[in-house]
């Protein structure tokens, strides 16, 4: 699939780094799943995959470390997610808000 693209624009002037957190379980009417059923990666294997969580974690991957100050151009970083969805679950269109924070490092 495709990756999610954040992108520190040029006009940013501190290095930064990338962390993500699930604000709830995914939902649809009354029924639910947990969160940690997403994972995300900043490579297009699953195979580096990590667990989505409520809380920002550290970040998981070398290239989201340290981002340099752009310096006069943009900086893009990709990231990748997969659901599994639990045997049994009911069918539906299930919704939940995945937060990105950009901070400096």
């Amino acid at each position: 699939g495709y990756p999610m693209i954040v992108t520190i624009e040029p006009t940013t002037t501190v290095n930064t780094n990338l962390t993500l957190k699930g604000l709830s379980n995914f939902s649809s009417g009354s029924y639910y799943f947990n969160i940690g059923n997403l994972t995300y990666s900043n490579e297009s294997s699953s195979s580096s995959a990590v667990q989505m969580t409520s809380a920002y974690p550290e970040p998981q991957f070398d290239n989201w470390l340290n981002i340099p100050e752009p310096s006069g151009t943009e900086i893009n970083r990709s990231i990748y997610f997969w659901i599994s969805v639990p045997t049994g679950q009911k069918p539906g269109t299930y919704e939940s808000t995945i937060y990105i924070k950009v901070y400096k490092n």
